[in-house]
């Protein structure tokens, strides 16, 4: 049998429709009637990142992703007698493929972005020194000590993996400086060849080009940026997407890395001429920021930069080795790219990407490896192999959806459990409190007060 899979257009909405609800058990819920609204499909048509599958003139399945409010994949159905057959991985192959092109590398979650292992290294050392075991620093992480001390076991782990580390030690110490004692034991020595390559660099320019360019090779949770302000340079860090109680510690632990590895890249301290946070409520640690910068730090600013004097920008560096430079360079471009494909074709991502798209439908291994063309035996040794497990996966997806929904919409409890895929309401509120610690109608009062400026979010309220 020979399918044939193209752009969908404008043309498709019919089939589209028809498609989706020959998938008679996922019925039209609530929380989905965006499914209804017309102008939406074709909007998400527009942007090109949605397919559709043929089976000679019949349309058989579909496989919508959009990149707003933020890039997820909107819909995946194949008509049911059409399932097993591999089009719903080919489908979001597809997807995955477009996201890459747009220059998403965390397509459905920012958490999936693949990591230096030398991260979770560094923040057990970090927290040993503040007596913090290791085993409590690594719980629930999917690393073990056994890693750490055998690096080629795991050269690679993600972003949730780290976040999961970095959270654990947050709530051991209960100190909100931690993301300070991290970034500045984060410097050039830590990241191998990509620290090399920056020590290598002709002037600290170009090692921040190098920086800038790679974003998987070292440790941070934003988009980093540069810009220039008369006499004064200014890194940037923005656009951050990932957990709430940990913006703090992230937005430390990014811009004490920046100082250290520049001072490192200079040969000398790097003179920070100021320094601003984007976040409005000053931090307990507030006193900490002149110590390790050298100038105070103002809050509540339109973004999170450090301003330095541009000159330095052109200055040789004491180290400069240009030839060993541009082939160092070379090969953290091809490192870079390396990681980024595993990500797009990652198995983790592929299945994360179709519990977030309907957990009430793909809330079984069975289904979620016939989509993926696979066995259910095969899909998990693959998940296996990649320290994850399909249990763990839908309950990340679901702890993810039930955030959302409690932030952003009005429903019911019971009808985010049935979004969910959990029969009973009860069941739900069991499992949202083994995440969080919180009951979900708590948690929706703790988001309320926090957007109102009553309440701060708790700790462990994003933690799982």
């Amino acid at each position: 049998m020979s399918f044939e899979f193209r752009k969908i257009d404008a043309n498709d909405i019919g089939d589209f429709y028809d498609i989706r609800f020959s998938v008679s058990e996922n019925k039209i819920c609530s929380h989905q009637v965006h499914l209804l609204d017309r102008d939406r499909i074709l909007q998400i048509f527009q942007e090109e990142g949605s397919w559709i599958c043929l089976d000679g003139a019949k349309k058989v399945g579909v496989c919508c992703g959009t990149l707003n409010p933020y890039p997820h994949i909107f819909g995946l159905f194949i008509r049911p007698e059409y399932e097993g057959k591999g089009i719903g991985e080919r489908l979001l192959s597809n997807c995955l493929a477009w996201f890459h092109a747009k220059g998403v590398n965390e397509a459905m979650s920012p958490a999936n972005a693949p990591a230096p292992l030398q991260a979770i290294a560094v923040a057990v050392t970090v927290g040993g020194k503040i007596g913090i075991p290791a085993q409590t620093i690594l719980a629930n992480s999917g690393v073990t000590l056994d890693d750490l001390q055998n690096p080629d076991k795991m050269k690679m782990v993600t972003h949730q993996q780290e976040l999961s580390v970095f959270g654990n030690i947050l709530t051991a110490s209960q100190d909100s400086s931690v993301g300070l004692l991290i970034g500045k034991s984060l410097d050039l020595y830590t990241y191998g060849i990509l620290g090399a390559t920056m020590m290598a660099a002709p002037t600290l320019g170009d090692a921040l080009q190098c920086l800038f360019d790679f974003p998987l090779l070292p440790v941070c949770y934003f988009k980093q940026s540069l810009r220039i302000e008369g006499e004064m340079a200014v890194a940037i860090a923005s656009d951050y997407r990932y957990r709430p109680d940990l913006m703090v510690v992230n937005t430390d632990m990014c811009l004490a890395s920046w100082h250290m590895q520049m001072s490192d890249v200079l040969g000398q301290p790097l003179a920070i001429e100021r320094l601003t946070f984007a976040y409005k409520e000053c931090p307990t640690h507030a006193s900490l920021y002149p110590k390790l910068f050298g100038c105070e730090a103002q809050f509540g600013a339109p973004e999170n930069a450090m301003y330095f004097p541009a000159k330095l920008l052109t200055m040789p560096l004491p180290r400069a080795n240009p030839i060993q430079y541009h082939m160092m360079r070379e090969y953290c471009e091809h490192l870079h790219k390396d990681w980024a494909t595993k990500q797009v074709h990652d198995i983790t991502t592929q299945v994360l990407l179709l519990l977030r798209s309907s957990p009430s439908r793909y809330g079984s291994l069975n289904l979620v490896a016939e989509t993926l063309h696979m066995s259910p035996k095969t899909l998990s040794r693959r998940l296996e192999q990649s320290n994850s497990a399909f249990q763990h996966l839908l309950d990340r997806a679901r702890h993810d959806l039930a955030l959302d929904y409690l932030a952003h919409t009005v429903l019911p409890i019971s009808e985010i459990a049935e979004a969910l895929g959990y029969a009973e309401t009860s069941s739900f509120r069991r499992a949202f409190l083994r995440w969080t610690g919180q009951s979900p109608a708590g948690c929706r009062a703790a988001i309320v007060g926090a957007e109102l400026g009553q309440a701060q979010l708790p700790t462990a309220l994003f933690h799982h």
